[in-house]
């Protein structure tokens, strides 16, 4: 059981919803998805009780669908142990998609990068590693970097024009896969 006072860390939250993990190994998974706010958008900051009660609410699935999946621009800052252990206590496993610019506070069960281009990634392992690409365009040095870090590496087309491009990408480089985003695909969230 968590200690009341390690609630008390405010969590800035834009939305929680259920949905279907869209990309990546997981794709088609049910889980829960919490985003956190970005700097100056629009959210409510609640502590790690109530946030695990909004996940709750959430969660359409009988018996619990088993994954909570943080994202948003505040991950790597806001995810930390209390917040891991009070989803843990409430029988979720985590999984975080994280640009991988900061290094991660606590150990989440499993972690998708997405990095930029141009920008290091300061993780020195990832459960995947998930590369957008435009028609014409390569990875960088230090998405290739992430990716050789990596235990599985896929590549998505950031616009469906893109899709040739990025099938004959994988069909020359066996080391990375192709991840269509689902829910652009079905239209979901």
């Amino acid at each position: 059981m968590i200690a009341p006072n390690n609630f008390a860390r405010p969590y800035p939250v834009r939305e929680v919803f259920f949905s279907l993990q869209g990309e990546g190994a997981r794709s088609g998974s049910a889980a829960v998805f919490v985003r956190f706010a970005d700097r100056g958008d629009q959210c409510e900051h609640l502590d790690a009780a109530d946030l695990v009660a909004r996940v709750k609410a959430a969660d359409i699935v009988s018996v619990g669908c088993g994954w909570v999946v943080l994202k948003g621009g505040a991950t790597a800052v806001a995810f930390d142990t209390p917040l891991r252990d009070a989803l843990r206590h409430a029988g979720y496993r985590i999984a975080v998609e994280i640009d991988g610019g900061r290094a991660l506070k606590a150990s989440p069960d499993y972690v998708s990068v997405l990095p930029e281009p141009g920008a290091a990634c300061s993780l020195q392992h990832a459960s995947e590693c998930r590369i957008v690409l435009d028609e014409g365009q390569y990875p960088d040095a230090a998405q290739a970097a992430m990716a050789s870090r990596s235990t599985e590496v896929f590549v998505t087309p950031r616009e469906i024009g893109a899709a040739a491009w990025v099938v004959g990408f994988v069909s020359t480089n066996s080391r990375y896969r192709v991840s269509f985003p689902l829910q652009r695909s079905i239209g979901i969230p």
